[in-house]
């Protein structure tokens, strides 16, 4: 189940980067289905049969879910500029949906730190790894949490280039600096 719940969010991820690529409403509507969030939980965790929410979730799990997420938000900025005439009440909304997304991926860059100190604290692993030390390592690991926090701070900022063309054709760009000056 969480296998196919992982490819369903990808291929909304898929879409979106297509559609913002190409400067296209994405073609698959989130809203139109109800299909649950994979899982961040760390696979080791999940193979041992835990998802309580003592779990440590991954680094590789939360960039997932983190992209994932922001590329959601991204397919409905885009269904919302391409749907009708762009107003200041479409802006209004799609700058609620920036603020959540920012909010969401700095939470997610914080938990990544976390788990980077607690990987830093652990003592360098020996040579004799079995099956789930490989696995949680591949997962979670110093490089892993740099570049996953760089990706994430990435994303933070691209909404705000998705709506500058709809914004300036407008003529909203000043209001869009008045609402919100970063």
């Amino acid at each position: 189940m969480q296998t196919r719940r992982h490819l369903w969010w990808s291929l909304i991820a898929i879409d979106a980067q297509v559609a913002l690529a190409a400067g296209l409403p994405p073609i698959i509507d989130c809203n139109s289905w109800q299909v649950q969030n994979f899982c961040e939980i760390a696979e080791d965790m999940t193979h041992l049969g835990f998802h309580s929410q003592y779990c440590q979730k991954s680094v590789l799990g939360l960039l997932v879910g983190g992209k994932v997420e922001f590329y959601k938000t991204a397919s409905k900025i885009l269904h919302v500029i391409h749907s009708k005439r762009f107003s200041r009440e479409d802006l209004d909304y799609i700058l609620e949906l920036i603020n959540t997304s920012r909010s969401n991926l700095i939470s997610r860059q914080r938990q990544i730190s976390e788990i980077e100190m607690t990987l830093a604290s652990l003592p360098s692993s020996m040579n004799g790894k079995d099956e789930m030390t490989t696995l949680r390592e591949s997962q979670s690991n110093p490089v892993l949490a740099h570049f996953a926090k760089t990706v994430l701070s990435l994303l933070i900022f691209k909404p705000y280039t998705i709506i500058q063309g709809p914004a300036r054709r407008q003529k909203l760009d000043s209001y869009l600096l008045e609402k919100d000056p970063e």
